[in-house]
């Protein structure tokens, strides 16, 4: 086989698999599929199946060209997954049928969804979002949320944060992302259980039917590298916080008993730990 190097425009006929979410039973793997598209001047992503096992080739289970983070069902019966097909701009949240119809619209927040996750027993979501975008005293209403987010980009912004700004993202929002909580039927719309200027990620929900999130909810945060797990009833109400080790924890999972929090944290060095699900007795 000869080997030709790659030119500029081999980029074109990249396609990424990413995201590979297995189904409850094991069967089937849903997963992300990006492609290039050099007529938009632009990548699409796109949700695909394939059976676990090999036997099949894939097929393409969402149309497109934003879809991602698919997440099945607990009882492997739906898939969710985050789409830009109402808003150029921001993901909402869907919910498809796997025997058979259109996906469903479940879930929309005023700023877009960047996360969500199935509660244990597929009732409801978490969700991760901005707030409504603040109202302008000197202009009427916005008719609808496009022109809500329109008028948040171009106001006149007065830099107060340190951090404000990300490679990647661009500027950042003023104001912080937060915790939702919405039913799965989607005949609701989400309600907002946390709150403040911190910014809440890594939704997910614990054994005992609250929902945990990573957070830096250090007095000075915005200079702090502390990031620790919380937790807040789906309800709403006071957070608490599970851990207590004061460096930066990039992920966590829960025994099956809720009773230990398994974390990973960075700086000085990665460690992997566990904690009690009240927040005391962390070790490595």
């Amino acid at each position: 086989m000869t080997l030709k190097p790659l030119a500029e425009r081999d980029i074109l006929d990249f396609r990424m698999i990413t995201d590979p979410q297995l189904a409850p039973d094991g069967s089937q793997v849903a997963f992300v599929l990006t492609e290039q598209d050099p007529a938009a001047n632009r990548q699409v992503t796109s949700v695909w199946l394939v059976p676990a096992d090999g036997s099949a080739e894939p097929r393409r289970l969402t149309a497109g060209p934003r879809d991602s983070r698919p997440r099945w069902s607990p009882d492997g019966g739906r898939v969710a997954y985050l789409s830009a097909r109402e808003r150029e701009w921001a993901t909402d949240l869907y919910v498809l049928d796997m025997a058979g119809g259109e996906p469903v619209r479940v879930a929309e927040l005023p700023r877009g969804i960047a996360e969500h996750a199935w509660s244990p027993d597929g009732g409801s979501f978490c969700l991760l979002g901005g707030p409504e975008y603040p109202a302008d005293p000197d202009r009427d209403p916005p008719a609808n949320r496009d022109e809500a987010h329109r008028r948040y980009q171009e106001r006149v912004r007065h830099i107060s944060r340190f951090r404000y700004r990300m490679d990647g993202q661009g500027a950042l929002d003023d104001e912080a992302r937060q915790v939702w909580v919405v039913e799965a039927a989607g005949q609701q719309p989400p309600r907002m259980v946390t709150e403040g200027d911190a910014d809440a990620t890594r939704v997910a929900w614990m054994p005992d039917g609250r929902i945990a999130f990573l957070s830096n909810r250090e007095p000075d945060h915005d200079r702090s590298q502390v990031v620790e797990v919380y937790a807040v009833p789906p309800a709403g109400g006071a957070v608490e916080r599970l851990t207590s080790v004061e460096k930066v924890t990039v992920a966590f999972g829960f025994a099956p008993d809720g009773s230990w929090p398994h974390f990973g944290r960075t700086r000085p060095t990665p460690t992997a730990a566990c904690t009690s699900a009240s927040g005391s007795g962390t070790r490595a």
